[in-house]
């Protein structure tokens, strides 16, 4: 199986902002949740960015550089570049 960029691709989320409705999912899976929350994958850290809140901490770990870039821009998400597997 051919390697993927995963820098490459990650330039590409600039063109694909998440939904209204991907980021209320979001926040919904985790309602009356506390504690460390991981986004396994969680590329530019939209996502998590939604479970910031008290007594909350969420991880973003994705493996892409350009990735993780973005998703230290959230305030309060904690971001791991590192594989899956490694965890």
């Amino acid at each position: 199986m051919a390697e993927i960029d995963l820098d490459d691709l990650a330039r590409g989320y600039v063109y694909r902002a998440p939904t209204q409705a991907t980021l209320a999912r979001a926040r919904d899976a985790v309602r009356g949740r506390h504690g460390t929350l991981i986004d396994v994958g969680g590329g530019t850290g939209a996502h998590a960015a939604t479970w910031v809140g008290p007594n909350r901490l969420p991880i973003v770990v994705d493996p892409a550089h350009e990735m993780c870039i973005s998703a230290r821009e959230h305030r309060g998400v904690c971001v791991v570049q590192a594989r899956s597997q490694a965890l």
